[in-house]
């Protein structure tokens, strides 16, 4: 029981991140300004291909929402490798992609706890690489303007839904809004702790513990 316990939480702590992401699957939508697009003084269109292959690192703290709920969390990113952290029901939680295996730890009694499992792209590392590759064309519908920066706004048509995605001119996400989810910048900094890629505890074998828990 506990260990399925504990890969509850982690499926829990994964979806948070992949929620928002699923949305931008198989858009429709091409490259280039919609009539009317709204424009800052000084930003200029440029396409998200672009934007994204010049990315630079950064940390950023984001209001999430996802089905009525709001969780503030911070994600800090040296693409393709990310860290996520969040604090939700008196648990922080931490979760990091190496580009290899997803690591995910809890900390709700005063120690971590650490469980690793190999991983194929997370969803969002997805959408940005098949955005890198030209494999999804969004579409430049003007600019915004969060936490103090200025981006350039794009739309992600599919056939059921409509998304947006708004990028500073050097690749930082500053906010997302799908039909059930939304996810946007409180504070933004270019940086990035490589101390943060650390696991906090060791990390267990999830594959393992499951294996062992079916016996």
């Amino acid at each position: 029981m506990k260990t399925l316990t504990l890969v509850i939480i982690i499926a829990v702590s994964i979806a948070v991140v992949y929620a928002g992401y699923t949305q931008f699957k198989s858009p429709g939508s091409a490259t280039g300004a919609g009539g009317g697009a709204s424009k800052l003084p000084g930003i200029s269109e440029k396409a998200l291909k672009d934007v994204l292959s010049g990315r630079i690192k950064y940390t950023a703290d984001y209001s999430y929402t996802v089905e009525g709920q709001t969780s503030q969390i911070t994600q800090a990113i040296d693409f393709p490798r990310f860290v996520m952290m969040m604090t939700a029901n008196n648990m922080e939680t931490r979760m990091i992609f190496d580009n290899e295996q997803i690591i995910v730890c809890n900390k709700a009694t005063g120690s971590w706890q650490c469980f690793k499992m190999e991983s194929d792209e997370p969803a969002n590392v997805q959408v940005e690489t098949e955005i890198t590759e030209g494999k999804m064309t969004p579409k430049y519908i003007g600019t915004c303007s969060v936490a103090g920066e200025n981006g350039l706004k794009y739309e992600f048509t599919s056939e059921d839904a409509t998304s947006t995605m708004c990028y500073t001119s050097d690749g930082i996400l500053l906010s997302m809004k799908t039909p059930t989810a939304s996810m946007e910048a409180t504070k933004v900094s270019r940086t990035f702790d490589e101390s943060l890629m650390t696991p906090p505890a060791t990390p267990q074998d999830l594959a393992n513990m499951v294996a062992g828990a079916g016996q």
